[in-house]
């Protein structure tokens, strides 16, 4: 069944506009300054159009039986592979700037959610053009497309450290040169004056899992590791390269599987330290779910 031209620039102009959309409702500087701007949002924002480019021809093609079109759809896949190699090469190479690293885990997360938006401009502009070929108006495309939008941030959503766990601020103590939290000890901090600072300006808290995969996910090393970073990019640390006792440390609570954070900051403020950790991403990628796989109880206590 051939395509009339007027319905044909419909359908793949409409599909266009939306998968487009799609990529530029989901591209947002935070408080990581990431992407970058505007190199950054000329690189994602030239791959959200040409995605959703793909998306929107790939419609006509199929309803022509252009087959072999279709096979575009499997290059743009390699291509989008190759975006999220970039990302994380691009976010490795910064690691050796940083004081707190982002850590392996943490890198790898933010290249697939990179590549993941890419596929949803695709799929939102493909909807988007199957829609107005079936109902013939671009109104109806532009609502479909609309609709597909806001569903796809239920496919995107982020889970975050307060949706698995509790976090409370606790007390820094120290026993002689230990430094310790809930009877956790931590770590031996000889120099007095690093004790001083440490006792002046440094704030701690415990992340309390809500649950058995909570509990086995919130002491990942990458989570951790995303949690040290974030904080300390927000706070600022007063520690320098030859201060290593000033270092922000994390320690499980072999007892009850808690994770002790302790921090020495520019400004000591335990509740933004705590409201800063509960809006720490829950790396994905390093999520464990124990309990569905061998029945264990969710529940810790």
């Amino acid at each position: 069944m051939s395509i009339g031209h007027d319905l044909y620039i419909k359908i793949v102009l409409m599909g266009i506009v939306m998968g487009s959309l799609a990529r530029f409702v989901y591209l947002r500087v935070d408080y990581r300054q990431y992407p970058t701007y505007p190199q950054g949002y000329m690189t994602h924002l030239t791959l959200g159009v040409i995605s959703a480019a793909l998306g929107a021809f790939s419609v006509p093609a199929l309803i022509e039986k252009q087959y072999t079109a279709v096979t575009f759809l499997a290059l743009a896949a390699q291509q989008f592979k190759g975006v999220r190699e970039i990302e994380r090469t691009s976010l490795e190479k910064m690691e050796s700037t940083e004081l707190v690293p982002r850590g392996a885990a943490y890198i790898e997360n933010i290249a697939k959610i990179f590549e993941a938006r890419n596929y949803i401009a695709m799929a939102v502009a493909a909807v988007t053009s199957l829609s107005v070929y079936l109902a013939k108006s671009a109104l109806v495309g532009l609502a479909v497309g609309g609709i597909s939008i806001y569903l796809s941030r239920y496919v995107m959503k982020t889970a975050y450290i307060r949706d698995i766990a509790d976090v409370i601020p606790a007390k820094i103590v120290f026993k002689g040169p230990r430094l310790s939290v809930e009877n956790v000890i931590l770590a031996d901090i000889g120099l007095k004056e690093g004790r001083e600072i440490i006792e002046k300006y440094g704030v701690a808290a415990i992340i309390r899992p809500k649950s058995l995969d909570s509990l086995i996910s919130i002491n990942n090393l990458g989570i951790r590791q995303a949690i040290l970073h974030e904080t300390a990019n927000q706070l600022g640390l007063r520690m320098n390269i030859d201060t290593p006792e000033l270092a922000p440390m994390t320690m499980n609570n072999s007892e009850n599987g808690d994770v002790i954070v302790v921090m020495v900051v520019m400004k000591p403020d335990v509740d933004a330290f705590v409201e800063i950790i509960k809006n720490i991403p829950a790396i994905e990628t390093v999520r464990k779910y124990p309990s569905k796989s061998r029945g264990a109880t969710r529940n810790l206590g």
